[in-house]
């Protein structure tokens, strides 16, 4: 092999290991950017899950029903949802928040 050669295929392979890695850190990148995304949306679940309890809280008080603590009516349709055969909830916002720190 001649030194021309063996700089050619040197070049190539640094060429091919250039856009491998360029490939790969992007992926990466896209990756965390959509795991971002979850978990910001996940967030924002939490937020809908107060604003719903408080609305049923306000509406059972209205009715005079006996369940109407906020803690009350979530724990009530969390377990509905475990019922149903969906996972356990246990990811707080706090957690959520701890977890996005990492990234």
């Amino acid at each position: 092999m001649t030194e021309a050669t063996g700089i050619i295929i040197g070049a190539g392979i640094a060429f091919v290991s250039s856009v491998l890695t360029t490939f790969l850190q992007n992926m990466i990148v896209s990756r965390k950017k959509r795991i971002i995304d979850f978990i910001e949306q996940f967030k924002s679940f939490y937020n809908l899950e107060k604003l719903y309890v408080a609305e049923i809280s306000r509406l059972r008080e209205k009715n005079n029903e006996e369940s109407t603590k906020e803690k009350t009516i979530k724990e009530e349709f969390r377990n509905k949802n475990e019922e149903a055969e969906y996972c356990h909830i246990d990811l707080t916002e706090k957690k959520a928040i701890a977890f996005l720190k990492t990234l």
